[in-house]
């Protein structure tokens, strides 16, 4: 495991978590694979994981 790079103390966990995002007054709820760190909670997020929900944000953008 690596150590996170923000709180500097804690270590990153790779898992697939629940995640809000918001767009103007709308929201929505999409699993979002990342590292995860177990102290401060951040992400990081690679290209990978970003292409994972890629579709559904776009879409969910031009529903609005």
């Amino acid at each position: 495991m690596e150590k996170c790079p923000i709180c500097q103390t804690g270590l990153l966990i790779r898992d697939t978590r629940k995640v809000k995002y918001r767009y103007h007054e709308r929201e929505i709820e999409v699993d979002q694979p990342g590292d995860y760190c177990d102290q401060c909670g951040e992400s990081i997020l690679n290209g990978e994981d970003l292409r994972a929900t890629e579709e559904v944000l776009t879409q969910f953008k031009r529903e609005f």
